[in-house]
Formats: structure tokens, sequence, C-alpha cells
């Protein structure tokens, strides 16, 4: 997802969106950002749970400290910190691609983003 993320931002920033705006290509933009909005609630409710079940099993392991309470809740750490690294760079890119469609509306409420 993350390369896709990326392509699709390259394509963006090369795109030569008129003055006036293209109401196709904001459409077909605003598909594109549905789904990656998607994407995005999904890693956020796994994100979450996975977060639960750590603390879940950090109180386990305080309560009853044992060797393996205390590997499962490493594991579960590090695949909350991947998590948490992947939900970042979605919603930031995510939250990047919004200029891009207000330019493509013909709205211009970043004057950061111009045409190349």
């Amino acid at each position: 997802m993350e390369k896709r993320l990326k392509a699709y931002m390259e394509y963006l920033k090369h795109l030569d969106i008129p003055e006036g705006g293209n109401p196709e290509l904001a459409q077909k933009m605003l598909e594109q950002i549905r789904i990656f909005q998607h994407e995005r609630l999904v890693h956020l409710i796994v994100t979450m749970s996975v977060a639960v079940f750590m603390m879940a099993a950090f109180l386990s392991w305080f309560v009853s400290p044992n060797l393996g309470s205390a590997v499962f809740t490493l594991i579960l750490m590090a695949l909350l910190a991947a998590y948490l690294r992947h939900y970042y760079i979605l919603e930031n890119t995510i939250q990047s691609m919004y200029p891009f469609y207000d330019r493509a509306q013909g709205i211009d409420l970043n004057p950061e983003v111009k045409k190349k």
C-alpha cells in the first residue's frame, strides 16, 4: 500500500490541472481518496485492536510475570510499532491529497500546490 500511495502522489504532483479545475479528474481523484480513506479506517481499527491487546498482555505480564507473557507483550509491542508507522504514512499521505483534489475542483485553498 505504501508503494501505491507514493506512486499516486507522484502522479498527482505531475498532473497539469487547469486553473478552472477539471470535474472528471476531480471525480477520479475523489474515488482514489475514498479507497485510501477506507484503507485508513481499516488500519485504524486494526491498530487500536492491537493496542488494546498489547495493553491487556502488558497487564497480564505485570500481574503474573513469566517468560511467556513477557515475550507475547514484546511481540505485540513490535507489531503495534509497525502498525503505527503504517497508519502514520496513510494518514499523512491522504491529508496531502486534499489540496490536489481541491485544485481539480477549481478551488485553490492551498496556494502552495501549483502546476509544475
